[in-house]
């Protein structure tokens, strides 16, 4: 069993704000997919699949971004995952300039909540991390950058070029953990 968990802040004002990027990839793969519809799990909806003989769910936390590891630190230890081979997180990093992605075994919570929420519910740092570059313009305080909303041309962005390359790196993820 596979979980990957997309980060974000559940409530409509924060829809498609930066700091939403991982919920906005976690939208998009779930439509790319053709999966089930969101059902209400435990803090979170979530929805689940089988590729290539694995059992994949995919989370969004119910929580605010702050507290994402009380969801999703709950569904590792139900499930009995190790986050260090069974989990992928979907998220954005604004050290990472606009539309670049990184897919990431391990590291730091650099600064992002969210993350350091995960790491400490996980109890370790290590677990994949597929970063989406939201960037940041520093003449715009950082918390107020994140929650901004995506420009149209970089939601168009995201929409055309971005989701579609963090798909691919996620099935790629997914393929190499797959049983035989």
């Amino acid at each position: 069993m596979l979980l990957i968990v997309a980060l974000g802040n559940p409530t409509p004002q924060y829809h498609r704000t930066r700091h939403n990027a991982g919920f906005m990839l976690a939208d998009f793969l779930c439509e790319s997919w053709s999966l089930p519809a969101w059902s209400v799990g435990e803090k979170c909806v979530q929805s689940e699949w089988v590729i290539q003989g694995e059992r994949v769910i995919i989370m969004k936390p119910l929580t605010y971004m702050n507290l994402s590891g009380e969801s999703a630190g709950a569904a590792v230890r139900y499930r009995r995952l190790d986050p260090s081979s069974q989990v992928l997180v979907l998220t954005d990093d604004v050290s990472m300039g606009f539309a670049k992605l990184r897919l990431r075994e391990s590291g730091s919570a650099g600064g992002h909540n969210g993350l350091k929420s995960l790491i400490a519910h996980f109890g370790t740092d290590v677990f994949a991390r597929l970063k989406i570059g939201i960037g940041h313009d520093a003449h715009i305080p950082l918390e107020n950058w994140v929650l901004m909303r995506f420009s149209k041309d970089e939601e168009k962005a995201l929409e055309e070029d971005v989701f579609p390359r963090a798909l691919v790196m996620t099935e790629e993820w997914i393929t190499a953990r797959s049983r035989p």
